[in-house]
């Protein structure tokens, strides 16, 4: 699979030194377990893994309206059901979606 870096990412690789990693990433279980501690340490309560971050690719992808297939390929998900379940929709979607239907001039 390939995917296009953003800006963000692309800026990421540039400032780094040669072999230098952006993210040590021992293992999933220490990657969790240092993501706990970051999360105590900053006062969040919610549970914090690793595995988040999909959802909130998909999520944050959804709200700039990327197209489910689209969302769903990037996932490298085979099916438009596993998408679905890692993707939230947001009130301001919901909102921007009801509010897209254009206004209809109704004549007496």
């Amino acid at each position: 699979m390939s995917i296009e870096l953003n800006m963000n990412a692309q800026h990421q690789l540039l400032t780094k030194k040669d072999n230098e990693f952006i993210f040590y990433l021992p293992s999933t279980n220490g990657v969790n377990k240092v993501l706990k501690n970051w999360a105590i340490k900053a006062g969040i309560e919610k549970y914090l893994a690793f595995h988040c971050a999909r959802h909130k690719f998909g999520t944050l992808l959804a709200s700039c309206e990327t197209v489910i297939y689209t969302i769903s390929n990037l996932l490298g998900h085979s099916s438009l059901l596993h998408t679905t379940k890692y993707v939230r929709v947001s009130e301001e979607l919901k909102k921007r979606a009801v509010n897209s239907i254009p206004k209809l001039d109704y004549k007496v």
